[in-house]
């Protein structure tokens, strides 16, 4: 469910890259495959008191996916297809909960091959639907989502057997 490495986004190359290892290692011994989803603090460098910038190869996503591969993708076991999703973006130096464009894109996609009738389960690091904010809010303002365009997604998730999102 992601924050695999905790935490690279305040940058340092050599410890973040060695993180990302460590995981690597650790992961090794587990004898089933290990489908990893990004989490906040996987997110290469993006603090304003990060040692590198945007322009960094590694930056964002980048240390992520030149240890991992892409940052969402689907697999099929047993019958189920699961899809992993990228529920984070980067604005003004802070993560924020997003699902771009693109991956809304590659997500219809998806689930129109996986077909109506085959039962999925999504794995996003943010939720879509979450108590939390309520409970801590200081405003007062009741916020349910982490993701800030989560019903359009949801709506996407309403037109398929989605039976699970993590």
């Amino acid at each position: 469910g992601g924050d695999l490495v905790f935490d690279v986004m305040r940058g340092n190359f050599n410890r973040s890259d060695s993180l990302f290892n460590l995981y690597k290692t650790a992961v090794s011994a587990i004898s089933k495959k290990v489908y990893p989803c990004i989490g906040n603090h996987d997110l290469f460098g993006i603090y304003p008191e990060s040692d590198i910038g945007p322009e960094h190869p590694d930056y964002k996503y980048g240390m992520y996916e030149r240890h991992f591969g892409d940052t969402y993708y689907s697999f099929d076991h047993k019958g189920w297809h699961f899809i992993v999703l990228n529920s984070l973006d980067v604005k003004e130096q802070k993560y924020i909960g997003f699902i771009d464009d693109a991956q809304k894109e590659w997500l219809v996609k998806d689930l129109e091959a996986a077909g109506s009738g085959t039962p999925v389960v999504v794995v996003s690091h943010l939720p879509f639907i979450s108590t939390i904010r309520q409970k801590y809010s200081s405003s007062g303002v009741v916020q349910d989502s982490w993701i800030v365009n989560r019903n359009e997604i949801i709506e996407v998730f309403d037109r398929y057997n989605v039976r699970l999102v993590l």
